[in-house]
């Protein structure tokens, strides 16, 4: 098993625990069943991209049919630069708010490591401070625009 065989295998047995119970077995079959149907599409994106977004999607399908729970999925640095507090604030809020009136939350959050150090960069440290200032802040957002009660679950990914 390579080591990108295993962070995908944990990845997906923390996000779909409430389906395997944590059974590595049944996350297996989860992570090979994306695979297979990655491996049948048209390559659009990265795989490391695409299979993350293909398991958000299956858990997005997951969450929709279980209306107390909320689910949403951001990819930081979306508009191609690196991560902008301004934009990302205009981004996650209305998410937010969608998301509050649900009294369980899990949101899942890609690329902001990448949107902190651009591929082929070295983490310096005063990008490790950005990445963690980064990481705070949507915390942050997420705690002003949960309500007091609400569990939310943020994985930053």
């Amino acid at each position: 098993m390579t080591r990108e065989d295993a962070v995908r295998l944990h990845f997906i047995n923390a996000l779909f625990s409430e389906l395997t119970g944590h059974d590595l077995y049944l996350a297996r079959q989860i992570k090979q069943g994306i695979e297979a149907a990655l491996r049948e599409q048209e390559p659009a994106q990265p795989a490391a991209d695409a299979f993350y977004h293909a398991a958000a999607n299956l858990l997005e399908r997951h969450f929709r049919r279980r209306p107390a729970h909320g689910f949403a999925h951001w990819h930081a640095g979306g508009r191609g630069g690196g991560f902008d507090p301004l934009w990302a604030r205009h981004e996650l809020i209305p998410l937010f708010k969608k998301l509050s009136p649900h009294p369980r939350v899990t949101v899942l959050i890609t690329n902001l490591r990448g949107a902190s150090c651009p591929p082929g960069r070295r983490w310096s440290p005063k990008r490790r401070v950005d990445y963690a200032e980064n990481v705070e802040f949507v915390r942050s957002l997420a705690r002003e625009w949960s309500r007091r009660r609400a569990t939310w679950v943020v994985i930053f990914l």
